[in-house]
């Protein structure tokens, strides 16, 4: 079930009580959060054990924030398509499709090198916040590299923008879920 569908598919709970509905999504924001633990600490030991072997360096203590500025700009997008989706349920099968196509524009599949030779392609991956994600934890991780202020800006602009947005228009929404 994706995080968005939270209130959707606890709508008992949501008509039976009264609580801050919010709370809803940010248990789940957590939850995944806290299931993603797992699969990092494999990641980073695979990287240190199977040749090329990655030399563990003190930037690796970077990954924290990222992945803090990470879930921030998760939970925003969530509250956000928790309300959208508490309204229109269908809107849960347009996700996958967009997912894909927001994973592709984020140079996860290939190096954004190729883009230099083409500056506006590039400013533009460069606005993207999967993609800051990716290249400050490539960085830290796999080149030994401290990351880009750029790159930590316009996450961090990105995660508190959604954020804000996120728990604005998911409030606004409030009285209205449990309802139909």
């Amino acid at each position: 079930m994706p995080p968005s569908c939270i209130i959707h598919s606890n709508k008992s709970v949501v008509q039976a009580f009264n609580f801050p509905r919010a709370t809803l999504p940010i248990g789940m924001n957590i939850r995944e959060m806290m299931s993603n633990v797992p699969l990092i600490l494999a990641m980073l030991l695979i990287i240190t054990l199977i040749p090329p072997v990655e030399k563990i360096t003190w930037l690796w203590l970077l990954i924290i924030p990222a992945l803090l500025l990470q879930s921030l700009f998760n939970l925003g997008v969530g509250l956000i398509l928790a309300r959208i989706i508490s309204r229109v349920h269908d809107a849960t099968h347009l996700l996958p499709f967009f997912m894909r196509a927001w994973m592709y524009g984020s140079a996860i599949f290939y190096s954004y090198e190729k883009f230099v030779t083409h500056p506006d392609l590039l400013a533009v991956l460069k606005m993207n916040p999967l993609f800051n994600v990716i290249d400050i934890l490539r960085n830290c991780i796999l080149y030994a590299q401290p990351p880009t202020w750029q790159s930590w800006a316009t996450l961090a602009v990105w995660a508190l923008g959604a954020l804000v947005v996120g728990m604005v228009f998911f409030w606004q929404g409030e009285e209205s879920y449990g309802r139909n």
